[in-house]
Order: structure tokens, then sequence, then C-alpha cells
């Protein structure tokens, strides 16, 4: 007698082979559909369109991604394990955002673009943020973030938590490991107040009106105004309903936002790695930037805290 489970298991073979002929037929047909949906028949035009403010960025972007290695690259394991807390979740993730963000924005899919530059300012202040947090120094001077009443109790237990002795002070990593970290919530303008406070920011004179306005631009993206959506802005600039095509005005736009969050993002992370770097006396500025060309760079906070980190230095 053929039991009920034997025809079961026939049914689900020919499903499953049935499921495999329809994969193989119609796979290469909503990928093309996918292909044609995304936009990337609009990346050579965008490219061609601010050629050269894409190029400057990518190569800030790089630059940015290859500070870490370079400096740490002159050091051991411990000193690398000691920026962990910048590096491991957000740095990386910064990166692939703001790649992410590029290739978006020569799509055209602008909203998603300007939201991904909005998500990577969070990842590199939290970690900048954090990190400092880390260092005994800052954490024992928070009058910014004393000034919310509401989390004076958790940043308490905060600080108990990261003095016990038993707290892994060799990566600094482990600072995610507190129970209290999840707890500690506070707002990006006060985040940044306060790591301005802790000298993390300069060479910037004045975060709020230099950085924290770019950000709260961003936001728009983010929180779906109606003049940001993707069809808000093919209606403004092209007049145009449900139709992708180039805003040569919105690559402007984006390479010139994501040319000064760059600049502030190498000024954090320059700022992070302070003592690794003015402890080096083989470490060259040139080694840092010899991508850049000291006539054109808009990076020049940058090169300002460079120029007072290693002295003495042409680039």
């Amino acid at each position: 007698m053929i039991s009920v489970s034997f025809f079961y298991m026939v049914n689900s073979i020919m499903t499953e082979e049935k499921s495999k002929n329809i994969i193989d037929t119609e796979s290469p047909k909503v990928a093309n559909h996918l292909i044609s949906r995304i936009g990337l028949g609009f990346i050579e035009p965008s490219l061609r369109s601010s050629f050269f403010l894409f190029e400057e960025n990518i190569q800030y972007l790089n630059i940015f991604k290859d500070i870490p290695a370079i400096i740490l690259n002159k050091y051991s394991d411990k000193e690398y394990k000691l920026k962990t807390a910048f590096l491991t979740p957000y740095h990386w993730d910064a990166f692939d955002c703001i790649e992410r963000s590029i290739i978006d924005c020569m799509c055209t899919q602008y909203s998603a673009s300007f939201t991904l530059l909005r998500m990577s300012f969070e990842m590199v202040l939290k970690g900048a943020f954090w990190q400092s947090m880390f260092n005994a120094q800052h954490r024992d001077n928070t009058q910014v973030l004393n000034e919310d009443k509401k989390t004076l109790n958790v940043l308490a237990k905060f600080k108990e938590e990261i003095n016990d002795p038993n707290f892994n002070f060799n990566v600094s990593a482990s600072i995610y490991d507190l129970k209290s970290v999840s707890s500690l919530k506070f707002n990006n303008s006060k985040t940044l107040k306060q790591i301005s406070e802790w000298g993390i920011t300069h060479p910037f004179n004045n975060v709020e009106e230099e950085v924290y306005e770019i950000y709260r631009y961003l936001c728009n993206y983010s929180h779906a105004h109606h003049d940001f959506t993707d069809t808000g802005t093919f209606i403004t600039y092209k007049d145009k309903f449900l139709e992708r095509e180039i805003v040569s005005e919105k690559l402007v736009e984006f390479n010139h936002i994501l040319s000064n969050l760059l600049d502030f993002y190498i000024v954090l992370e320059l700022q992070i790695f302070k003592d690794l770097i003015c402890n080096n006396v083989n470490l060259k500025m040139t080694e840092i930037t010899s991508q850049l060309d000291s006539k054109t760079t808009s990076l020049c906070r940058t090169m300002t805290l460079l120029d007072e980190l290693i002295p003495n230095t042409e680039l």
C-alpha cells in the first residue's frame, strides 16, 4: 500500500521542478525589468554631465576609506582594537552608504541618494561619539549631555558599567556590549554639540551652521517632504510626472553636499586617530593626501587640520 506521504513527496518534487522551469524562464525577464527600473542606463550620461564633481568626490571618499588603513598600518593590532568603536560598526558601513548614494544619484534615484547621505552622517557621528566616550577624559566631561535630565540616570549607569574592572579596555567596540548604551539615545544636534565641545570637530568653527544645517536639509528627503520626493523633483525641474530624467541641478547639489560632508567626516576620523598621527614621526602628510590637488581641493578644513597634525610637510 502506498502511503499518503509518498504522494506528498512526488507532488513536492513535481512542484520544485515546475518552479525551477518558471524561474529559468522568467528570471531573465524580471531581471531586465528591474534593471530598467533601477535606471542603470542613466549612469553614463549623469557622469558625463557632472564628471569632474563626481571624480573629485570619489577621490575624497576613497581617502575617507583609506586613512585608517594608512595610519594603522604603522601600528600593531592593539592600536587597531582601540579604534574599533568607530571603525567596526560605523566607518565601513558609512563608506558603503555613500558609495551607494553616488550610484543612486547617477541612476536618477535622487530621493534615495540624499537619504543615504543622511544615513552616512548619522553613522559617522555615532561612531565618533562612542569612540570618544571610550576615552575617560571625554566621558567625564559631558556637560552638554547632562542638560538632558531624562538621560542623567542612564548616563550615570553607563559610566558605572564602563568603569567596571571587568570591562574590556583593550577593544573599544566592547562599549557596545554595555546594556546602558542601547538606552542612551541623544538627538543628533546634542551629540554633534557634545563632540564639538570635546574638540573632535576642530577646525570647524560653527558646527550648527556649517554641518547640522546640511543634516537638517537632508531630513527633508528621508521624511518624505512632498517637494523632495523624486516625483516632486521631476515636476519642479522638468515639469514631468512619473517619468525619470537626469536633473543636472540635483547632480550639482548632491556633489556640493557630499564634498562638504566628506570634509567633515575626514576631520572627525583624523581627530579620532590624532594620538596615533602625532606619535608617529614616520607618518607623512603625503601618504594621506597624495590623491589631492592642493589648488582644487574642497577639503579645506581637512587640509588645515593636517597642517596642524603633521607640520612642515608640503602636499
